[in-house]
């Protein structure tokens, strides 16, 4: 369940949880989406700990705001096959964590 850390997504991601999710058993994982490390911690600190105040389980580490994703989604790529760079590397780092946090989800039921 993506979140961005944004007050406007708390609602929505809740009633989606609370209202779909949860009452017909589906598992899940509550994946902070779009932080963008230039805007300092305060506002992906808020999301976690709304997360963490319902138990929502997360990854411990969110995926962040490059501009690198938007212009791949534009030229049809996958993050695995975004040319070498540094950036490039960072969020193939994001993906990982979080597939291991998936992963993490399904072995424990």
């Amino acid at each position: 369940m993506p979140i961005n850390p944004e007050w406007l997504s708390f609602d929505p991601t809740e009633y989606t949880i609370e209202r779909v999710l949860r009452p017909r058993g589906i598992p899940f994982l509550v994946v902070i989406n779009r932080w963008d490390p230039r805007d300092g911690e305060d506002d992906l600190k808020k999301v976690e700990n709304w997360i963490d105040e319902r138990g929502y389980p997360r990854p411990p580490k969110p995926i962040r705001k490059y501009k690198i994703h938007t212009n791949a989604a534009e030229k049809g790529l996958m993050f695995t096959q975004y040319a070498s760079s540094g950036t490039a590397l960072r969020t193939r780092e994001d993906f990982y964590k979080l597939a291991i946090a998936v992963d993490g989800l399904k072995v424990r039921g």
